[in-house]
């Protein structure tokens, strides 16, 4: 089989590198990826006008929280979305006080993003209402069947570095984004 392996070790299975004996594992990563997406545009539909961040100004915080102080460059990068778009982004959540912009000491023409007290205050408010409402959703499985999830969620854990506790990119290879662009 032909793979690539990244600078963190892992040898790429793209989807286009696979081959046809690992139909099976296309089809798990398949579900996967649809199951997770309904259920993070479920929650995040749900949770919408009850005083909780837009996904994508969550999404950027807790990018900002794995990565620290981070040029608009690489926070593109890492969204796959052009500067402007990530430069409004961040304009926003600038005023509210989420972020701030200081300058790169190693680079006075470039700028840094971080993301401030009150983000990461923010950021945990929906973390925490995104979690009730999934616990909500799993409430009716049976103890046997939520230890089932449990284990399933462990075991996806571990496959991507994370061993169920939340990883700092600045002190660890493995990031559920994958690689760091341009590293």
């Amino acid at each position: 089989m032909t793979a690539d392996v990244h600078a963190m070790g892992r040898v790429d299975r793209s989807p286009e590198l696979l081959p046809v004996a690992d139909e099976p594992l296309r089809a798990i990563a398949d579900s996967l990826v649809d199951t997770t997406s309904r259920l993070i545009r479920m929650v995040a539909r749900e949770r919408a006008g009850a005083g909780t961040l837009p996904s994508s100004q969550v999404l950027l915080l807790a990018l900002l929280d794995d990565l620290g102080s981070t040029r608009i460059t690489r926070l593109a990068e890492y969204e796959h979305c052009s500067q402007p778009a990530i430069t409004a982004l961040v304009a926003r959540l600038e005023v509210q006080g989420l972020v701030r912009r200081d300058a790169d000491e190693s680079d006075r023409r470039a700028v840094l993003v971080s993301i401030t007290d009150f983000g990461l205050a923010r950021l945990a408010e929906s973390r925490r209402a995104l979690s009730a409402r999934i616990m909500m959703i799993f409430d009716d499985l049976s103890a046997d069947e939520q230890r089932r999830l449990g284990e399933a969620v462990t075991e996806i854990q571990t496959l991507l570095g994370l061993s169920g506790r939340p990883v700092d990119p600045r002190s660890d290879t493995k990031h559920v984004s994958g690689p760091v662009p341009g590293a």
